[in-house]
């Protein structure tokens, strides 16, 4: 399949990422899709497997090549299980591998995952529509297939997000934010479980191609999980808060907040309040000056995050700490002391 010179066009690349990934790319012409532009009736690349199947650049397409007469949700499946396979068969030392199979692999899984929960079927059967919708009501049926998957998938993807091609590693993050928004909740919290951490090392990176779209997929977690809150999310995001690296500390500490406040209170009435407030006083230890300041702000909201009867526990457990009752007395405002 010829590809064309690369051209990049995307604004987030810097010079030195331009030479870089024009010395990867001599012939692989690398492709992003804002979320209107995914494909729905084509593979810019083929399948990984089958370079030749779904690419508009084949010569040899024909009726058995082309999605058109075929479910989305059918379709998706089948980019998904090529894409799979790539990701979790044994290396076979005979494979010949190139980067760009990495790009392919994530552009292939932004198109199936949009196409199975977002494009409707396109069959003129109407009842046959209404028997699969039910069907994936009832069996909850989701594209990625096993708890295996899953975590072959995270892993995968997370490892990506710091590619050094810049391409690969920009596909990853948009890949991660379509997960985010349309997979359900209970695979969300196994993905992000997995790729919080990387994300984090991306947000302390000096090259804007993996800090600014880390930034954006964190904030997304914090926005998805407010609706479904999740503990452990919320300590993923407090440990961060503690770390060295300020670029860091600085998104955690601005992403706690975001989550707290856009949680609703009633959600928040089971919270761990003595693990929260341990890390309120590792975060006001002069040892993690950059993370002050964050911390102060989200304790100088409590009041508005949690219930009535939630915050009086609150102010009470803060009442046993030194430092904290300090803060409290000498910061917080005079009517909630």
């Amino acid at each position: 399949m010829y590809l064309e010179t690369v051209e990049s066009k995307w604004p987030d690349l810097d010079s030195n990422d331009l030479i870089l990934d024009r010395s990867y790319s001599k012939i692989f012409k690398a492709t992003y899709y804002t979320r209107d532009e995914i494909p729905k009736d084509h593979l810019p690349y083929g399948l990984i497997h089958n370079r030749m199947k779904y690419s508009k650049q084949s010569p040899e397409l024909n009726s058995t090549d082309t999605p058109n007469d075929i479910d989305p949700k059918e379709w998706a499946r089948e980019i998904y299980a090529d894409a799979i396979k790539y990701i979790t068969e044994p290396t076979n030392p005979d494979r010949v591998f190139q980067w760009y199979h990495d790009f392919i692999v994530l552009t292939n899984l932004q198109i199936a995952f949009h196409n199975y929960y977002n494009v409707e079927s396109k069959s003129t059967n109407i009842f046959m529509n209404i028997v699969n919708r039910l069907l994936d009501w009832f069996l909850g049926r989701e594209l990625i297939n096993s708890e295996a998957e899953l975590e072959s998938l995270s892993l995968y993807v997370g490892n990506q997000t710091r590619n050094l091609r810049s391409y690969v590693s920009k596909s990853s993050h948009l890949l991660i934010e379509l997960l985010i928004e349309t997979i359900s909740i209970d695979q969300c919290k196994i993905l992000c479980y997995r790729i919080m951490p990387q994300l984090f090392a991306c947000t302390g990176s000096e090259k804007s191609v993996f800090r600014e779209p880390a930034i954006k997929n964190l904030k997304l977690i914090a926005a998805r999980f407010s609706k479904n809150f999740d503990e452990e999310i919320l300590w993923l995001l407090m440990d961060q808060t503690l770390n060295l690296n300020k670029k860091i500390s600085s998104v955690a500490t601005s992403c706690a907040f975001e989550y707290l406040t856009l949680t609703d209170k009633k959600d928040l009435d089971s919270l761990d309040l003595v693990k929260l407030i341990d890390y309120f006083e590792l975060g006001l230890n002069p040892k993690t000056v950059d993370a002050k300041r964050g911390h102060k702000k989200i304790m100088a909201k409590m009041s508005d995050i949690l219930s009535d009867k939630k915050y009086a526990s609150y102010l009470n457990e803060l009442s046993l700490r030194p430092t904290l009752a300090k803060f409290t007395k000498t910061e917080l405002p005079s009517d909630l002391n």
